[in-house]
This record gives structure tokens, sequence and C-alpha cells, in this order.
């Protein structure tokens, strides 16, 4: 974790912690409705851990982004968050250009992966640019 301060590493840490206690909730529920039913949401139990693991992650990469302890100091953040956008509109293109559905018998298909990656990409740009517009405003609001 070399190039970050000591409040990145700290807000990094805390976020990671945070989106691990959202997994194991996560799990629980899953686990619950298993028990309890037999009712099936994802193709097989990995795609369904996938789905949830996908959840925590874009919560701790969000967060880190828009608190500022995503990037390194010497890293070009726009140019990142804009390549992450054209990614996330690449992977949403390939979701309504694909013959393949994303839901089928009410089960969610490995398809679903491409939404999911192109939401993970595009939330990123997304927290990033408010961050940027907030900051830009409160230093306008001081000034």
């Amino acid at each position: 974790m070399k190039n970050y301060d000591e409040y990145q590493k700290f807000l990094r840490y805390k976020y990671g912690s945070e989106s691990f206690i959202i997994v194991l909730f996560l799990t629980f529920i899953n686990f619950s409705v298993h028990l309890f039913s037999d009712r099936k949401w994802a193709e097989n139990q990995s795609l369904e851990m996938m789905l949830l693991v996908f959840i925590a992650i874009i919560y701790s990469a969000v967060r880190m982004i828009y608190s500022g302890a995503y990037f390194k100091k010497k890293q070009n953040g726009p140019f990142i968050a804009i390549t992450f956008a054209l990614i996330g509109f690449c992977n949403l293109y390939l979701v309504f250009t694909s013959n393949f559905p994303i839901i089928e018998n009410n089960i969610l298909t490995y398809d679903v992966m491409k939404l999911v990656s192109s939401i993970f990409f595009l939330s990123l740009s997304l927290a990033y640019f408010v961050r940027t517009l907030v900051e830009k405003r409160l230093e306008k609001n001081d000034g």
C-alpha cells in the first residue's frame, strides 16, 4: 500500500471490513433462503456467491472513491474514471445486444455478470465525478 497516506489506509481498511461484514450478512441470508425454502434465484451457488461478493466489492470501491482513498496520490483520477465509464458502457452495450437472456425461468443466468460488471464500472466513474463536483462546489462556497 505504498503511495497511500495513513488516512487513506485507514479508510481502505475500514471499508474493506465493512464489505466483509456485508458478505457475511448476505451469505447468511442466502443460506437461510436455501435452508427454509427450495427457491433458487441463480443458476448455481457459485453464481449466487459471485453476485453477493460483487455487491460488497461495489460498496467498498464506491465508498473508497468517494472518500478519496481509492486512487494513489500520483494516479490520474479523471483518466481512470473515464476509462471505467467507457468499459461500463461497453459492457452495458453487450448486455443489450446479447442474444442470451439475463433471467431464464425466473433464475438469473451467468449473463447477469455483464450487467453487474457494467454497474460496477459505471458506479466507480459516477462516484469519482460526483466527488469532484462536490469538492468544486465546496471550494466555490468557501472562496
